[in-house]
């Protein structure tokens, strides 16, 4: 329709029926006649491949007779001065040249032919632009994939035009192309770098290709934390997808100082360029850090470690990393190819520390209990291996949503039996092994063997139902499951429920809410990871800007008093002992009988239990420690009220 500069409409301007679907450009033309393109097959009745030409009335001008093909495309048009379309669109992603009168324009060298060495894509914003001198911008499909870079220049006649030069130009799609009046060029894409220069996804270019350096659009787009590993030191290690960190470059991984602003001294931007995924901390200080399709392992001080080769991996998206005592990498994802090995659609793979694949890592590939599909791992201090994902069940032939156990060479352990996580579409994001052998697992489910268990369950060491642990009904994900020193369980992810904070929420021991952790820092968004540090705060990452109205983006440290109650008192604390120190071949513990302890975990640098003893009354305990390597070790002792803790020197 068309409107008088009113706003009412003009009655004069009579399109009949109009078209027979989508118009997605109107052109005005010196005559006063209209170009409309699209996506349509006729106009008021009258044959029309995606553009037409209308008479100043709105009715249909049988003068033009555009050359494009039955059900073609004309995504975007631009009319020369002399009078000449360009045309990009169409079922090939072509762009053509049309005469005034709509025929094709034989003159316009860039004629695609199969399979189409250069064509141009037309879903994007705007496919191409057209300079004053007659040059033409266009963004070519997908990259790589064709002759010409993902943006080019052709002359006016069609050819390429070899003045323009971006040397290695954008290492994704550009998606959208402007040419501003002093014949600067905007490009903007889904791209991290372009020639070089990393994280701006819009850029300006001189007239000859070249970044303008003296354009440095700022985006404020919230970053996201995907993993957050503690330095012995206290400084955190954060991995997720961001480009800065407080206003300073940091690309993908940084590390925050005790009080949370940007190590300046760790060089994390050096040789990592997509998004992490999981991180985890070797107890020399080195950090092995996974991104969607790579391993990689950085020093302490963030740069590349040269020893370590990373593997070729092609296919897989990666979703988890689990560093071993002995220092091999397990690497967790979905379908891939190791090194250029045949396909392996188990998702789980073994590396050495220097990266090359552990081929002493097998899994089984026939027979009941086997692995089909990855989603989540934790190891028990035994060594073995819990996963969830898809397994095929004994005695069946289609897979489930389900948890094996293997034995550390891959191979399946019998003993645990998993049932199957029943829902539409069950998820399985995080699992917990506790001290007493029992297992957390969170995601997205609505029952586990039949009961009805609602994003978190609590298995058995054989894999049966705990149906001691009831937890609250909710809605969502949880994507992470986390045991504090007092057994009490943090759940972050994205839920709700009508007994526990959004998001963030803590459990007892038997599953209940925990009525003295209050929704006081309540995130108001997804809480991908969670981190307790040894004085009970709570470290968070996520997608989340705010904790309960107050600004804190992607990472946010919890200390109210409210929130934590992981500690004992110190009168508690003062009538714990343990000796000898240091201590050989065995630690003897006396807890204090009137506070009702629990258990004795003996943890190594990394957090790993390493010896766990049920105890209770005051009677004194004794720890094993033989096999032990010399170390640093904290021993807790747990009580119902909260954890005491020691350092312990193990020789």
């Amino acid at each position: 329709m068309r409107l008088n500069a009113s706003g009412t409409v003009d009655a004069t301007f009579n399109a009949g029926s109009g078209s027979t679907d989508e118009i997605e450009g109107i052109t005005v033309l010196p005559t006063g006649k209209i170009l409309i393109n699209g996506y349509f097959f006729s106009y008021n009745g009258n044959p029309a491949n995606g553009l037409a030409r209308l008479n100043t009335d709105g009715s249909f001008d049988p003068t033009f007779a555009a050359a494009l093909r039955t059900n073609e495309e004309a995504a975007q048009i631009a009319v020369q001065a002399d009078g000449r379309i360009l045309v990009a669109g169409g079922s090939y992603d072509n762009l053509l040249r049309l005469m005034p009168d709509g025929s094709l324009d034989n003159t316009f060298a860039y004629t695609p032919t199969a399979p189409y060495p250069n064509y141009i894509y037309s879903g994007f914003a705007s496919p191409f632009a057209l300079q004053s001198d007659g040059k033409i911008l266009v963004l070519s499909a997908p990259i790589n994939a064709s002759t010409l870079p993902s943006l080019a220049r052709l002359n006016p006649n069609g050819t390429v035009d070899a003045t323009f030069q971006m040397g290695t130009g954008p290492n994704g799609n550009s998606r959208t192309v402007r040419v501003l009046a002093n014949n600067n060029i905007l490009v903007g894409g889904s791209f991290t770098s372009f020639n070089g220069v990393t994280d701006r996804q819009l850029l300006q270019l001189t007239s000859t290709g070249a970044v303008d350096p003296a354009f440095q659009p700022i985006f404020q787009n919230n970053g996201i934390a995907a993993a957050v590993v503690r330095q012995p030191d206290g400084k955190l290690v954060i991995g997720g997808s961001f480009y800065e960190v407080g206003g300073q470059v940091s690309r993908s991984m940084a590390r925050l100082n005790v009080n949370g602003t940007l190590d300046a001294t760790f060089s994390s931007s050096v040789g990592i360029s997509t998004p992490v995924v999981d991180l985890a901390l070797q107890p020399d200080g080195r950090i092995v850090a996974a991104t969607r399709a790579s391993v990689q392992r950085f020093l302490a001080t963030g740069i590349p470690d040269n020893t370590f080769t990373a593997p070729s991996l092609t296919g897989s998206t990666l979703t988890r990393l689990l560093l071993q005592a002995d220092g091999r990498i397990l690497v967790g994802g979905s379908a891939y190819s190791l090194n250029g090995a045949p396909a392996n659609t188990q998702g789980l793979f073994r590396l050495m520390p220097t990266g090359a694949p552990d081929n002493s890592f097998v899994l089984n590939t026939t027979g009941s209990g086997r692995l089909t599909a990855f989603q989540a791992m934790a190891q028990q201090p035994d060594g073995k291996l819990l996963v969830a994902g898809s397994a095929i069940p004994a005695g069946g032939t289609t897979a489930i949503r389900t948890l094996v156990r293997l034995e550390s060479t891959g191979a399946i352990d019998a003993s645990f039996t998993g049932s199957a996580f029943t829902s539409t579409s069950a998820t399985l994001r995080s699992l917990a092994v506790q001290p007493d052998g029992n297992v957390l697992v969170g995601g997205s489910f609505t029952a586990y063997a039949g009961t009805a268990r609602a994003n978190i369950v609590r298995l058995n060491p054989g894999g049966t139902l705990d149906a001691g642990f009831v937890p609250p009904t909710s809605t969502g994900t949880i994507y992470s499951v986390l045991l504090q020193p007092n057994n009490r369980i943090l759940l972050g992810g994205s839920f709700s429920s009508a007994n526990l904070p959004s998001n963030l929420a803590r459990l007892l021991s038997t599953g209940a809410a925990d009525g003295t952790y209050a929704a006081t820092a309540t995130p108001n968004s997804t809480v991908n990871t969670l981190l307790v540090q040894p004085d009970g705060a709570i470290v968070a990452g996520g997608t989340f800007s705010s904790l309960s109205g107050a600004p804190s983006i992607a990472a946010a440290r919890i200390v109210a008093t409210n929130v934590l109650h992981a500690a004992a008192p110190k009168a508690v604390a003062d009538r714990t002992l343990a000796w000898p120190v240091p201590a050989h071949g065995t630690l003897t513990v006396a807890p204090d009988g009137s506070s009702h302890p629990q258990a004795l975990d003996l943890l190594d640098v990394l957090g790993r239990t390493v010896r766990h003893q049920p105890i209770s009354g005051a009677a004194p305990a004794t720890l094993a420690l033989e096999g032990l390597p010399t170390g640093t070790y904290l021993l807790r002792v747990s009580y119902t009220e909260g954890a005491v803790t020691r350092r312990i020197q193990v020789q």
